[in-house]
């Protein structure tokens, strides 16, 4: 697994450039369009491979036998999940396999991620209170508590507090 990362350059694939999937072997010498036969790279970088021997930032995989036409567009502009057009199988993938695809650890290291994360443990903290206190008014009613006191006491608004009666 390349790890998101241009083999050529060492860049992450995910910089703003357009990226390729390149054929290893290529298809003219009997590779296939098999996920283990294709790479991601850049388009430049992509082009470079084809024009040059180019070798990858550690030096240690030299790329001047990808020779050929036999790059086929990814993510390209209209963001489409698909090797065109070879679908890639989702289905297939365990949850481990699409997460490591996709960059999720990368993206939970964002602020944004932290940020929205933070937020949604703060709403469902307030959502499963709010649920807790809702429950707690029928236990109330059943003990006599009228419905103004249940409202004040569990800070809640009289409609609220009304509405879950009628639901119980």
């Amino acid at each position: 697994m390349q790890k998101h990362k241009c083999p050529i350059c060492g860049d992450s694939l995910y910089n703003g450039e357009e990226i390729e999937t390149h054929h290893i072997v290529p298809v003219k010498e009997g590779g296939s369009d098999d996920v283990e036969n294709l790479v991601h790279l850049h388009k430049a970088c992509h082009k470079q491979v084809h024009s040059t021997k180019t070798k990858t930032k550690a030096g240690s995989k030299s790329l001047s036998g990808m020779i050929g036409n036999s790059h086929v567009p990814f993510l390209g502009e209209g963001r489409e999940a698909t090797l065109e057009p070879y679908p890639i199988k989702f289905p297939q993938m365990s949850r481990k396999e699409i997460a490591a695809m996709l960059g999720v650890d990368d993206l939970k290291q964002t602020r944004f991620y932290q940020e929205v994360f933070t937020e949604g443990k703060q709403e469902g903290k307030l959502e499963g209170k709010q649920e807790g206190k809702l429950e707690a008014v029928s236990r109330m009613l059943d003990s006599g508590v009228d419905l103004n006191t249940i409202a004040q006491w569990l800070d809640l608004p009289l409609e609220m507090v009304k509405k879950s009666d009628q639901t119980n």
